[in-house]
């Protein structure tokens, strides 16, 4: 389970008081133990904090910053200088793990349980095929023991994903629409289903672009007024523009047959047939005032 800096579990925000409070009651704690003031300022940020001392040590999980985060020499210097470095993958040579002190091995997908949840709200029950190879472990199962091992024992009790996955459910958000009450593995095992799934007994496609209220075929927004909402964003100028120092912009891209950094990806010889590792594109005109060919390094 992913979250961004300032996310709460229920699509909730750090942010909100009410939405603190509600999750700090679900998990048990005192009133104010989770502060909107700890909010951080990005990834690069943070490494550039953990260059300058302000952070100490980090976890990374499941990510290969040096490769993928902008600012890569920030990124470097920050885990350079952290006292203590853990990074938790399936693969060991990644460019990030070489700067770890420790390295704990993790289980791919095909390899532990879980429920996968995609950008159109579809819950998979994923299941293991296979066990982890030796010390390898499920990325809940390390959190947990490390967990145990400082003394947390009654909040990471956990025995299975299952728990887990109960425990995600109790932070259904009314607001939102985020519910997951009706899904259960039993009911996973059967088929995908798309949340909101409010009761077991729900359809299992859920589709909240558009209500029907009336039942009459009459579509309208699932809003109060049935009217769709659009929220005006304030404009902020970009930190950095084009000057004669650095007159060109750097956009990244996505391709068909690799992924991110090529960790996984990369190990595949069909796809590096296809595209065997990082380019760059440059506009003709640019590229010859550059004197840059086709196939040169850049």
């Amino acid at each position: 389970m992913g979250y961004m800096g300032p996310g709460l579990p229920g699509q909730r925000s750090v942010l909100v008081d009410e939405e603190r409070a509600f999750v700090e009651e679900l998990w048990g704690l005192p009133v104010g133990s989770i502060r909107k003031d700890g909010v951080g300022q990005g990834t690069v940020e943070m490494f550039r904090k953990m260059a300058e001392g302000d952070i100490k040590a980090c976890w990374i999980i499941c990510t290969n910053p040096v490769a993928s985060v902008a600012n890569r020499r920030t990124v470097i210097e920050g885990l350079e200088a952290a006292e203590f470095v853990v990074t938790q993958d399936v693969f060991a040579e990644t460019e990030t793990n070489a700067y770890a002190d420790v390295v704990l091995p993790g289980a791919l997908w095909t390899e532990a349980e879980g429920v996968l949840v995609n950008s159109e709200r579809t819950l998979t029950l994923a299941r293991a095929v296979v066990d982890p190879p030796g010390e390898a472990r499920a990325d809940w199962r390390i959190i947990a023991a490390v967990a145990r091992a400082m003394g947390y024992e009654k909040e990471f009790s956990y025995d299975s994903a299952e728990q887990i996955f109960e425990e995600i459910k109790e932070a259904w958000n009314p607001k939102t629409g985020w519910d997951l009450r009706g899904a259960s593995y039993e009911r996973l095992r059967g088929g995908p289903v798309q949340w909101p799934v409010a009761r077991e007994d729900g359809p299992a496609r859920n589709p909240i672009r558009y209500v029907e209220p009336a039942g009459d075929g009459e579509l309208s927004f699932p809003t109060a007024s049935g009217r769709a909402v659009f929220h005006a964003r304030p404009h902020l100028p970009p930190a950095e523009m084009p000057d004669d120092d650095f007159p060109f912009v750097l956009n990244t891209g996505r391709l068909q047959h690799q992924w991110h950094t090529l960790t996984k990806t990369g190990k595949v010889a069909k796809l590096n047939k296809l595209n065997p590792g990082p380019f760059v594109e440059l506009h003709p005109q640019d590229a010859a005032a550059l004197g840059i060919a086709e196939g040169d390094s850049v």
